[in-house]
């Protein structure tokens, strides 16, 4: 066994090794402070006094010495500074520290003399083992610390990756490359209005309001003063987000793209919000394609409330969205602006909205109330005084005269020019139009011509115009058509120059998205050579660059340019105007083209590689999309349909005839294309409106587009999965009778065969919209794009009449069955009753919030209407079993009037049934249940007159049409009487003990949609006095009806939690089997389902074969002397 004092010798020398390791890598630390602190802790301990220590100790120091060399310093040694994340440099400098504070107490004991040493040399001994110790914890808790450095990162890499994969607009902020030709305000300029948002922004008073809404003309300079205020609040640190719509880039007018896109942003300016908002997207991962309540309620409400901390100081969060008149589509608008309105002040923090546009009426429909009620501050940009406006006009014109030509031209201008005349001159012309300045300024200093003096002095000699209250931007649209002029002009008027202006210009309009601009080029089959040579001299109003660093179709220098050119009484060349909807039509046919050019089956070649789209991870799919469908083809397939409804088939007669060559030979290739691109959902909309703009051009085209409507509808979520389902299954499942199926069944030849079962044509059921409750009520907007049903669990939910996708849920919160509902005119407001209460609550239709809950009645409501208006009041009428109807201010919740109804022979008050205004909305109509009808002043509440019917009256089945008011009552009749007097009611129709559910329009002149208990529905001519249809209901167990032309009606089922959304515009043709002598006994269809043939009774004997597809008689074959069966 070993002395100890060898023992000891080994270990010291160990140490000693150790320490010399260390300070090698010491000298490689890249951090200069932590380094000298470091060598000196490693000097000190190599001059400690390890005489009298035991080996044990000296093990422990030597291990936590090579702990602190492995672990802390020789991971970082030989790195650069710059290369080591601040976070893991502060560490470093915090355990170098700490050892330092370790290493004092022995730099002391150094310094004593030797026999003091001597007489502490056993104290020094255990204090020698502390210090290892105390050693080896600093390094631990350095390493514990950078372990939980590592997992913060690696979760904010998981927040990063949730919150990256948004789908949201990578170019809608004002810093992005697509706004570089917005310029801030000059210094100097818009001070005033500039001071006035500031001072709103920074206001500590409570009261203040969270919207600032600056509206006004287009060309007045809105989206300049936007960026100047999204650029102050981005240097004050205050710039949550901020969103700068575009009318011509497809993602910047996209609606749906704006909460995901303000979600983003708000996650890199907050990291707590970023935390809380990556929960909620672990948690719903396609919140980004939900509708816009619940994307407000979980990525902005949500992660803003549990990210604030009471006891931290309010943080000012300001989002800026400019331009939202270029948003589309308008219900969108009113949706997104009433969400943000209603809910922005449950937000803790300083949560502030400003936003610009034209003072469009859909946006303020949206303001006008909550303007009234301080939610929201709104300021007119062109009510500011003109001196102001000149004021800064000159202004801009002086710095900019002076600063273009030296910065972006390399110019020399002399001193002295323009004059100070003609700046004024031209400030005049401006009026209150900053774009007019901006344009003018474009055009004289034109980077091609490079000829300033003389292009000012043209604009000037023009004979200038002054704004009128019939045209405010006269003087816009005649330097507009000065410019046009000049550049036909400049090339000796060549006529050809002038259509091929127009024809880029037009296609510039109705263009959806921005295109390569190769690809552009290709749409309007010109050389690129062609249009730049086209647009060379207008620099001005066109924003283009360069021919080797052009990437993109051209776009307008301002949107006021394109409502000039498309505006045939603005602008009156015709050799300029554009006819937007030839020119829609000129691009769909371009689409088309392309398609039938291009779509083949299988474009991403997975049944030739063997491959199944269902085990392809989605960004592989993406991909491999990307190189099947470039832009020009994904451009084709997405808007086809949207340049034909906006087009005219008079414009562009080979349009029908090409349109009918892509319906007989390639909608599959495009409908799996489509779904490859994610746009199932548009084709299920779009293909109807194209079916039903095309019912009075081709009925067979219509009849095929209604195919493939009803085709996606049933299977898009099995389309979703693998597009090509398209061929390989669904096609064997549609009806046989039916064009789709006729034109497309020699592509189900390696389908799956079905042998028995197909339908014959589509079922009159379109879709179910599931519930979690028995459905109690149904109502429709009124431009039927809508449909809210209420259930026995008290819920309401507003669902897309077209495809059937639920839009809002509404969880009620009272527990009680619904009773009614009601849309307003502007679809914008729901009000509702239950069966218990007498309470009517208003809803916003858009946002779901509860607006208000109006008070009044002592009982039960059993009728409510909105009053017809085409302003933005809601004026709401109820009906109650109390006796009495009220007129109600919606928007304050406020009773207008209340009218008491009482029986006209007794006086005793009588329950109210129902209730119904005029269209005028001067009068409304009320039934009872003293059987009796009345005509009401809906200002003053007098009585006009009253009409007392022998039956009880049906509530629901009250109609007016025109002034008539058409009524069902009990005894299963109809009758119709004027309404301007009290005249006894004429009978129209009897339904012969059929008893009378409701009535709605047909949407057709003179039309009426009779819903009949346990049949369906009578389509009545009013003027001929007459049936003219009648159509069975798919289910005998109707409980409750909506119906809305033209034919899709909502019935919700008995006893079941679901409504099915019933199309019957579009029925079961049937052939009139009249060639048989007396009844028909047998029918059976061949196996290509292209013949039917049909069996007499015992007074025919004869089988006659028929058209299945037409019904035409082909044949009669005879010799049976018996009924064939």
């Amino acid at each position: 066994m070993k002395d100890n004092s060898e023992v000891r010798r080994t270990a010291k020398s160990a140490l000693y090794i150790a320490l010399d390791l260390t300070e090698n890598a010491i000298d490689g630390l890249p951090i200069p402070g932590a380094k000298g602190i470091f060598s000196g802790v490693i000097s000190m301990l190599k001059q400690v006094d390890t005489t009298n220590s035991n080996a044990e100790t000296l093990d422990v120091l030597q291990k936590h010495v090579d702990y602190l060399r492995l672990e802390a310093l020789g991971p970082l040694s030989g790195k650069n500074e710059a290369g080591i994340h601040p976070e893991l440099k502060e560490d470093v400098e915090g355990l170098a520290s700490e050892l330092q504070t370790l290493i004092k107490p022995w730099v002391k004991r150094k310094r004593r003399k030797r026999i003091m040493r001597f007489i502490t040399a056993d104290e020094d001994k255990g204090d020698l083992r502390t210090l290892a110790d105390d050693i080896g914890r600093a390094v631990e808790r350095f390493q514990v610390l950078q372990l939980r450095r590592i997992r913060e990162h690696q979760l904010s890499e998981q927040d990063s990756r949730f919150v990256e994969n948004l789908t949201r607009a990578k170019d809608a902020s004002f810093d992005s490359n697509r706004t570089r030709k917005i310029r801030s305000c000059l210094e100097g300029t818009r001070s005033e209005l500039l001071q006035k948002i500031s001072a709103w922004v920074e206001s500590e008073d409570a009261n203040e309001p969270r919207i600032f809404w600056l509206n006004g003309m287009a060309g007045l300079g809105k989206s300049t003063i936007a960026r100047s205020v999204a650029e102050w609040a981005k240097n004050s640190d205050i710039l949550g987000a901020n969103f700068f719509f575009a009318h011509d880039v497809q993602d910047l007018h996209n609606a749906a793209l704006l909460f995901p896109t303000l979600a983003y942003q708000l996650a890199k300016f907050d990291a707590g919000y970023e935390r809380q908002l990556a929960k909620v997207l672990s948690e719903e991962a396609d919140l980004d394609h939900r509708e816009f309540a619940t994307q407000f309620e979980r990525l902005i409400l949500e992660p803003l409330l549990a990210s604030h901390q009471p006891s931290e100081p309010r943080r000012t969060i300001l989002v800026v969205l400019d331009a939202i008149d270029e948003c589309a589509p308008e219900t969108s608008v009113r949706e997104f602006l009433r969400i943000l309105l209603t809910k922005s002040s449950a937000i803790p923090q300083k949560f502030l909205v400003f936003l610009t546009s034209r003072p469009e009426p859909h946006i303020q429909s949206a303001f006008a109330p909550r303007i009234n009620n301080t939610k929201a501050a709104g300021f007119v940009l062109h009510d500011v005084e003109d001196s102001v406006v000149q004021r800064d006009i000159e202004t801009y014109l002086r710095v900019e005269f002076h600063r273009v030509p030296e910065e972006e031209l390399g110019l020399e201008i002399e001193n002295g020019w323009p004059g100070e005349e003609d700046i004024k001159m031209l400030a005049g012309r401006c009026g209150r139009f900053f774009v007019y300045a901006a344009t003018a300024l474009r055009y004289v200093f034109d980077e091609r011509d490079r000829s300033p003096r003389k292009h000012l002095n043209l604009l000037l000699a023009e004979k200038g115009c002054q704004e009128t209250s019939v045209n405010p931007y006269s003087a816009l649209d005649q330097l507009y058509m000065d410019v046009l002029s000049s550049a036909v002009s400049i090339r000796d008027g060549d006529e050809s120059v002038g259509r091929r202006i127009r024809t880029v210009l037009g296609a510039v309009v109705v263009l959806r998205n921005i295109l390569p601009f190769p690809d552009f080029a290709a749409l309007l089959h010109l050389g690129e050579d062609e249009i730049l040579s086209s647009l060379y001299h207008l620099h001005s109003i066109v924003v283009f660059q360069s021919h080797n660093s052009i990437s993109s179709s051209p776009r307008f220098f301002h949107p006021s340019f394109p409502d000039f050119i498309t505006d045939v009484h603005r602008c009156t060349d015709e050799r300029f105007w554009v006819d937007t909807k030839l020119d829609e039509a000129r691009l769909c046919e371009e689409c088309l083209d392309i398609m039938m050019n291009t779509l083949i089956r299988d474009p991403l070649k997975l049944a030739v590689n063997g491959r199944n789209a269902r085990e392809i991870p989605q960004d592989e799919v993406d991909a491999m999309a990307n190189m099947a469908f470039p832009p020009l083809l994904r451009y084709a397939c997405e808007f086809w349909s949207a340049h034909l409804l906006e087009g005219s088939f008079e414009k562009t007669p080979v349009l029908l005839e090409k349109l009918r060559r892509f319906a007989d030979s390639f909608l599959l290739h495009w409908l799996e294309a489509t779904t490859w691109l994610g746009l199932a959902d548009k084709v299920v909309i779009s293909t109807r409106e194209v079916s039903i703009l095309l019912r009075d051009v081709d009925e067979g085209l219509s009849s095929t587009l209604y195919d493939v409507h009803r085709f996606i509808l049933y299977n898009r979520f099995l389309f979703v999965q693998d597009p090509s389902e398209v061929y390989k299954s669904a096609l064997a499942f549609v009806p046989h009778d039916t064009q789709l199926c006729r034109m497309y069944d020699n592509f189900n030849l390696d389908s799956v065969r079905v042998l028995r079962g197909v339908d014959v044509s589509w079922p009159l059921l379109v879709t179910f919209l599931p519930h979690a409750d028995e459905v109690t009520c149904i109502a429709y907007a009124n431009d039927g794009k809508r449909i809210a049903t209420g259930t026995r669990s008290g819920s309401i939910t507003i669902w897309d009449a077209q495809s059937g996708a639920p839009k809002l849920y509404i969880a009620g919160g009272e527990h009680h069955a619904v009773r009614h509902i009601r849309f307003s005119n502007d679809h914008s407001v729901i009000a509702s009753t239950n069966v218990v209460g007498s309470n009517i609550v208003v809803w916003d239709a858009l946002s779901g919030v509860k607006q208000k809950t109006l008070e009044g009645h002592s009982d039960i409501v059993n009728g409510l209407d909105f009053k017809p208006s085409p302003t933005v009041d809601h004026i709401l009428a109820s009906a109650s079993q109390d006796t009495s109807i009220r007129i109600w201010d919606v928007v304050s919740g406020r009773s207008l009037l209340q009218v008491p109804v009482l029986d006209p022979v007794s006086l005793s008050a009588v329950p109210v049934r129902s209730i119904a205004f005029h269209p005028s909305g001067d009068r409304m109509f009320s039934t009872s249940d003293d059987q009796t009808i009345r005509l009401w002043h809906s200002v003053s509440g007098s009585q006009m007159w009253c009409y007392s019917h022998p039956k009880h009256i049906i509530p629901e089945a009250i109609l007016i049409k025109n002034d008539c008011i058409i009524f069902g009552d009990e005894d299963s009749n109809l009758f119709t009487m004027i309404s301007t007097t009290d005249n006894p009611p004429t009978k129209m129709l009897s339904c012969g003990g059929q008893k009378i559910r409701c009535i709605f329009p047909s949407g057709v002149e003179d039309g009426l949609a009779v819903s009949i208990e346990d049949f369906g529905l009578h389509m009545f001519d009013i003027g001929k006095q007459e049936v003219y249809e009648s159509v069975p209901y798919p289910t005998a167990c109707v409980n409750h009806v909506a119906y809305r032309y033209p034919g899709l009606t909502a019935i919700s089922i008995e006893g079941e939690r679901t409504c099915a959304l019933w199309d019957s515009a579009w029925r079961l043709e049937t052939v009139d089997y009249g060639d048989h002598r007396g009844e028909v006994t047998s029918l059976a269809l061949s196996d290509d389902a292209s013949m039917l043939a049909s069996g007499g009774g015992d007074d025919d004997c004869t089988v006659r074969i028929w058209s299945a597809s037409n019904g035409q008689h082909l044949d009669t074959l005879e010799g049976h002397t018996n009924a064939v069966r």
